[in-house]
């Protein structure tokens, strides 16, 4: 997911005449395991200063207890049979011509897709420390594999959410200036 945004925001700041940035930066400037905390602050309500305060292991556990309400995770790949499947249920068409595609933009801009064969040893690292409870939550609920959540090679959410808005202005200055 994360370098799917990551070229999907490289492209939109390409069109828009702006400038591109390392992956390092992207990933230090935007919040550690954004799907993980997307769901806690967003869906369970979660204040950000409870966020700070949980460990990684009670987030899990909170997501492992509500995940457990949802009839149906799947991986994205799987979107195409999903409409499929509705639409057929409501009776509608479920053909719709692809727009905004990544295929698209990069024919527009030129950006090369970064794949995780293109970072470097340290990106991945990184990429690793900052997404271990996303990992494990897709890997639980969308992989179906029965694991436990291993904390030991994340990152402090707390101390990167201190940084993070440093990281945000170098973000933002790289964009508009290169």
């Amino acid at each position: 997911m994360m370098l799917s945004y990551y070229n999907f925001r490289m492209m939109r700041y390409l069109l828009e005449g702006q400038h591109t940035y390392s992956f390092s930066l992207f990933l230090r400037a935007t919040r550690m395991n954004p799907t993980a905390h997307f769901l806690l602050e967003r869906w369970l309500e979660m204040p950000w200063i409870r966020l700070v305060q949980l460990s990684d292991q009670r987030k899990a556990e909170l997501l492992d207890e509500v995940l457990t309400s949802i009839d149906y995770v799947a991986d994205i790949s799987e979107t195409d049979a999903f409409i499929e499947k509705i639409s057929a249920e409501i009776s509608i068409s479920p053909a719709a011509q692809r727009e905004n595609t990544a295929e698209e933009k990069q024919a527009m801009t030129g950006w090369k897709i970064i794949r995780l064969g293109d970072l470097s040893a340290s990106d991945r690292a990184l990429l690793k420390s900052r997404t271990a409870l996303d990992h494990y939550v897709w890997n639980r609920w969308v992989r179906k594999e029965k694991r436990l959540f291993d904390g030991r090679a994340q990152s402090s959410f707390a101390l990167s959410e201190f940084v993070r808005p440093r990281y945000q202005a170098e973000r933002r200055i790289a964009r508009r200036f290169g």
